[in-house]
């Protein structure tokens, strides 16, 4: 992942846009004196839809206790 200066021209700005858009790679943006990062350039792969999780939408679910805990090794064990 590379990063840029927000101070960029125009010119090194479109030439990045190109580079996210045809090679899909991320840039980190760089802004103030400090070169604090703000913000990530991502290819846009278009919106979303909701996923629908079948017949049962709305019908039931499922509430975690705060004092829930389970270890990795206890999550991956086979049954």
């Amino acid at each position: 992942m590379q990063s840029i200066k927000i101070n960029e021209s125009q010119k090194e700005i479109a030439q990045i846009l190109e580079q996210v858009q045809n090679k899909k790679e991320k840039f980190l943006v760089e802004y103030g004196e400090e070169g604090k990062i703000v913000a990530m350039l991502i290819p846009y792969e278009g919106e979303k839809t909701p996923r629908i999780f079948g017949p049962y939408k709305g019908q039931g679910g499922f509430k975690m206790h705060s004092d829930f805990s389970m270890t990795e090794t206890e999550l991956l064990q086979n049954g």
